[in-house]
């Protein structure tokens, strides 16, 4: 198996992050913090970003800036 590592760093939030996901016409952050129901308080918690604080910036609640990196690892792989 091939192994590739690519380290993002993140200066804004919007479509700077891989975070970032625009259902309809909501903006949520799908970091794997969100993932884990018990950080969850309500169903709108992971929806942290609005016009004013993601374009040039990252919002305060973003997880990033809780944590000091990361990982994600994805696995890509031809489906026949």
């Amino acid at each position: 198996m091939a192994k590739y590592t690519k380290v993002h760093f993140i200066t804004e939030c919007y479509h700077g992050c891989p975070f970032f996901n625009n259902v309809g016409q909501e903006m949520q952050c799908d970091h794997p913090f969100y993932l884990d129901k018990s950080n969850l308080k309500t169903a709108y918690d992971n929806m942290i970003i609005t016009q004013q604080n993601s374009h040039g910036r990252v919002p305060d609640a973003c997880p990033l800036k809780k944590d000091e990196v990361t990982e994600v690892v994805m696995r890509v792989r031809l489906s026949l």
